[in-house]
């Protein structure tokens, strides 16, 4: 498959709340948080809006992960050599945050939660930045960053990820198919066995490339890949495996 992001649904609402962000009125409230069950793509779409944007600065939070640790993080991303101590790291990410600021992407925020002083440390660097930051986390995120009000009262807006629909199926396809052409019933099918899940649809669809190129076809349909299985659900239970290809 092509090696290029399709913008889906899950898109237009990430960039609908960064709108809502950027045009808050109370400027500490610059806090977002992005959510979902796994496999809806937060990942992929937050990635590639760090590339996109140039300067916005991703980061993916650590099992582990204290103050000390995430400047540092933070520090190479920005490309600034870090200093020894956690205070004179913090100083040097808020000195290069406030001559340019940028958006601070928090990725697996889950990881951060049960640890005060790291969460407080990110609120101060947004306090004291203004800089939007972006927390990404599973579905029971939210419920968690309420344990902390001066946190929880900075969310200037909360990003809910669905399950894709048969216009982000066909949206996905078109952009990322080489030389293959799916038909109508079988984004049907992928789309119910996937039940939306996007990581697994892009499992779907590598696999349906993959057939046709074998085949030397363009086009596929539900009968080409019937007794076939397209992409391994982990959550399935009971369900007799089928073969991957042919």
């Amino acid at each position: 498959m092509k090696n290029i992001y399709a913008a889906l649904g899950n898109t237009t609402r990430f960039l609908s709340g960064l709108t809502t962000v950027n045009q808050r009125g109370a400027r500490e409230a610059c806090l977002m948080l992005v959510t979902s069950e796994p496999g809806y793509g937060k990942s992929e779409t937050l990635r590639w809006y760090a590339t996109q944007e140039g300067n916005a600065v991703y980061l993916r939070a650590k099992a582990g992960w204290r103050p000390h640790w995430f400047l540092r993080e933070l520090l190479d991303e920005l490309s600034i050599a870090p200093e020894r101590t956690t205070e004179q790291m913090f100083r040097q990410a808020l000195r290069a945050l406030m001559t340019r600021p940028c958006p601070l992407i928090i990725d697996e925020i889950e990881h951060c939660l049960s640890d005060h002083k790291l969460m407080e440390s990110i609120r101060d660097i947004s306090d004291l930045a203004l800089s939007p930051v972006v927390m990404v986390g599973m579905q029971d995120a939210e419920n968690k960053i309420k344990r902390y009000p001066q946190i929880g009262s900075r969310l200037a807006c909360v990003v809910q990820f669905e399950k894709a629909d048969a216009k982000d199926l066909k949206t996905a396809a078109t952009t990322l198919l080489e030389g293959v052409t799916l038909e109508n019933d079988l984004l049907d099918r992928i789309l119910k066995e996937t039940d939306g899940r996007m990581r697994l649809v892009m499992n779907a669809l590598a696999t349906c490339e993959a057939i046709a190129h074998r085949q030397k076809v363009n086009k596929l349909s539900a009968a080409d890949v019937a007794t076939l299985e397209l992409a391994h659900d982990w959550q399935a239970r009971g369900r007799r495996p089928l073969k991957a290809g042919v």
